[in-house]
């Protein structure tokens, strides 16, 4: 996940935190619910992830 644009260690962590208490995204604006991620940080990204 540190490869992703403005992903560093703590916003990985973050982000995997959140997976495991809310499950897998259904899409990728749902990454705006995890603390760190606001919509700057989601616009430099988006473009980068995928959900499956």
């Amino acid at each position: 996940m540190q490869t992703l644009t403005g992903i560093g260690p703590a916003k990985a962590e973050a982000i995997i935190a959140y997976r495991e208490e809310n499950g897998g995204f259904k899409k990728i604006e749902e990454l705006t619910n995890v603390t760190g991620i606001g919509d700057k940080s989601f616009e430099k990204l988006k473009d980068e992830v995928t959900v499956n």
